[in-house]
Parts: structure tokens; sequence; C-alpha cells
């Protein structure tokens, strides 16, 4: 897994559109719901299961959580993955976007809460992965992939 050249997972943050992403591209994607996991094995069990994901060569996309913890154990396990964000400006957007897709109100209330300490803590880590910034309104994860597809370099690692 450490020497894969193409990136094929996606550490997404909340609603940059991991579902409406998997739902359009479900015979080579996969959306890994870190809710769905035990909490007592958390992170590792995740984490394992994303490894087997890789062995699946035919899947292209495993969108995963973007919480810290996922992030520092997928450096720690040598997974290569980008980070996809929204810029720190676009809190109202995503709020509109949580309360549109029928988050729970507790989701909605803490999103507004540490929108700002996750983004900046995001902006300031030195994980070794690829950060991109969703910076413009009505931006998307399919936007973001369309634009790769135009140009693969975006997702490769450097040999």
């Amino acid at each position: 897994m450490e020497n894969e050249k193409f990136v094929r997972v996606f550490s997404v943050f909340p609603g940059v559109g991991k579902t409406h992403f998997y739902n359009q591209n479900k015979e080579n994607t996969r959306d890994s719901d870190s809710s769905t996991f035990d909490k007592s094995e958390f992170p590792q069990n995740y984490i394992d299961h994303i490894k087997k994901l890789l062995e699946d060569e035919t899947i292209e996309h495993i969108l995963v959580s973007s919480h810290k913890e996922v992030r520092n154990a997928l450096s720690e396990a040598g997974i290569n993955f980008a980070l996809i964000k929204p810029h720190h400006s676009l809190k109202q957007e995503y709020l509109r976007r949580y309360k549109e897709r029928n988050s729970p109100q507790a989701f909605i209330d803490l999103l507004d809460k540490m929108w700002d300490e996750w983004l900046y803590e995001i902006n300031g880590e030195k994980g070794g992965y690829h950060t991109y910034t969703l910076s413009g309104e009505n931006i998307y994860l399919s936007d973001v992939f369309e634009s790769w597809t135009k140009d693969p370099s975006k997702v490769t690692y450097p040999d």
C-alpha cells in the first residue's frame, strides 16, 4: 500500500458530497461510514476495513472519515490519502447543506461550534498527505473528481 502511486483513499469533510458521489459511482466507489464501526476498537477496525478495500483493485475511490484520529491512523498505517475539505469562508453554505440533507440538529450545532477549530487544525497539520480545499460555493466532490479526470497528475504521488 505504501507504494501505491494513485490516490484511492479520500478523507472527506462532512457536506462535501460523499454520499451523492457514491450513489452515482457504486461500481467503483466505497463510502466507509465510520459511525458504523465498534468504537471500542476504533480506529484500528476502520483502518483494517480500508486496507481490505484497497486489496480490491476494481475500487477506484474509497471515501472515508475526516476525523483527526482517522487521518492520523491512515498516516501511521502508511496509507496514501487525500483530504478534501471546504474553505474556511464557506461555513454558512455548509450549515445550509447539513440542514437541506436533514442532518440531526445536534450534528449541525456541533459543526457550527467546531468549524473554525477543525479547519484550522487541518490547515496546521503536516500529515504527508494531499489537501484539497473547495474554495467556491456549490462545488462538490463530484466536481473535484471530474477535474481530476482531466488532469490525473493531481491525484498521484511523486515517484
